[in-house]
């Protein structure tokens, strides 16, 4: 079951340091996720870095180092 998404605000209210930035960023990703994302060329990326892995690759190798709730 997925869980809804933390609305940009809650992290603005943080009591940490540069809480309000850090609202800002998810924002900023989440309101513009084709500009930001889109400007990576995946296809260079891997050229510099062959041993690139997906979210999902990534996730299935590293899925035991996460405490479930």
């Amino acid at each position: 079951m997925s869980q809804p998404p933390v609305p940009y605000d809650y992290f603005r209210t943080l009591e940490i340091p540069l809480a309000e930035e850090l609202g800002n960023m998810f924002q900023y990703y989440g309101d513009f996720d084709r500009e930001f994302t889109g400007a990576r060329d995946l296809v260079r990326v891997r050229e510099i870095n062959p041993a690139l892995k997906s979210f999902d690759d990534w996730l299935s190798e590293n899925a035991s180092k996460f405490e479930s709730y």
